[in-house]
């Protein structure tokens, strides 16, 4: 997924792509849905995150996934104490350097909306 807006560009994999915005929803996000893309009205617009039409990911949205992510990285560096919860370690946003792309797209996220592409 293409992305790209008032933070500049950010790129995730399709695959990564689902697994940041589960995790955003694990950790509190509750998305509002996008908003059309260039040339489309609102009532023709499915609000969907997975395309790639060019929809509007809303500045308020985006924000409100940066703090759910910004919750999941510190829980995530708390795993030896936080027992109550588990994050499944199996998946490529646990791998090692993967705090570092999200801290990168928390930054990407607090700059305002975005387009997916």
């Amino acid at each position: 997924m293409d992305l790209s807006g008032a933070g500049g560009y950010f790129r995730w994999s399709a695959g990564a792509w689902s697994q940041i915005l589960n995790l955003g929803m694990q950790h509190g996000w509750e998305p509002i849905g996008t908003g059309p893309p260039r040339g489309m009205r609102k009532a023709e617009c499915q609000g969907f995150y997975h395309g790639n039409d060019g929809q509007l990911f809303y500045a308020r949205d985006a924000k409100k996934l940066a703090d759910a992510l910004e919750q999941a990285l510190l829980e995530m560096s708390r795993k030896k104490s936080a027992k109550k919860k588990r994050i499944d370690q199996s998946d490529s946003l646990s791998a090692p350097g993967a705090a570092g792309s999200i801290r990168q797209f928390i930054a990407f996220c607090r700059k305002g909306s975005f387009r997916i592409h």
